[in-house]
């Protein structure tokens, strides 16, 4: 049965020789049990959801903001995670040779010599236990490829994580700062980390630390947050990365409860 989100009304969900649940369209979804048959489930412009029966299962909901709310019910699960890079902002539009929108690495800039671009990968996770008591997890590998170029640089640019929770695959979006800082400084000073000498490091931070995005678990709803770039055993908010070569840092993460953010622990 196709319900739509928009729609108002009831149907009526039958499944053998017993009527199921019903679900009502356009508000909170229910999904019934007992014998009732495969229902999928449409609203908000979210695609539908393959739920067989018997199974009381996740939903997705389409919410009016465009959030997505994805319910799991349990509290300890499986995540994989993958990612790829959009929206890119250039420091000047159509002017950083801007290549790799959409795959796990984008890359810009004019080499210097036969050098290479500059760029950000990144590499998720395979399958692994995750559980929602506040423990940090390492949901992937941030990589920036700092080296030099002529022209100009990115200013940020949105990494789109996907996370696959229990085999449900949720879409989280994050901002990547880029400060592309002179190799030579000011006045021989780098001006963003004045403890390194030219030439100079460029940072990199994360502006929304917590997901818009949210997972809803027993009945809770819970935020992916990045708590930080973990290199060297040090959890730090700014990723500073060293000229010509390749810079590596674990992206340290947790789940926090949406009204509870003090549950949170970030990096200074």
């Amino acid at each position: 049965t196709v319900v739509g989100g928009g729609n108002s009304g009831s149907t009526i969900i039958t499944g053998g020789s017993k009527t199921g649940s019903t679900v009502i369209g356009g508000g909170t979804t229910v999904i019934g049990g007992g014998t009732t048959g495969p229902t999928i489930i449409g609203g908000g412009g979210v695609s539908g959801t393959i739920f067989p029966g018997g199974v009381t299962g996740p939903t997705v909901i389409g919410g009016g903001t465009g959030m997505v709310t994805q319910q799991i019910s349990s509290t300890v699960f499986s995540v994989s995670s993958f990612g790829v890079w959009l929206n890119v902002l250039e420091a000047v539009p159509g002017s950083t040779s801007l290549q790799g929108l959409g795959t796990n690495q984008i890359s810009w800039g004019n080499p210097v010599a036969q050098g290479n671009q500059s760029a950000y990968t990144f590499e998720g996770i395979t399958t692994m236990s995750i559980a929602l008591d506040g423990t940090y997890f390492t949901l992937g590998t941030f990589s920036h490829y700092n080296y030099p170029i002529y022209g100009y640089g990115i200013r940020s640019a949105i990494l789109q994580l996907t996370v696959k929770i229990n085999g449900v695959d949720v879409n989280f979006n994050f901002q990547f700062n880029h400060n592309e800082v002179p190799n030579n400084g000011i006045n021989g000073v780098c001006p963003l980390t004045p403890n390194f000498s030219p030439p100079c490091p460029d940072v990199v931070s994360i502006s929304n630390n917590y997901s818009q995005e949210t997972v809803t678990v027993s009945g809770r709803q819970y935020a992916l947050c990045i708590v930080g770039f973990f290199q060297n055993n040090q959890i730090e908010s700014k990723f500073i990365t060293l000229e010509n070569q390749v810079n590596v840092a674990q992206l340290l993460c947790q789940f926090v409860e949406v009204n509870n953010p003090s549950s949170a622990v970030s990096a200074n």
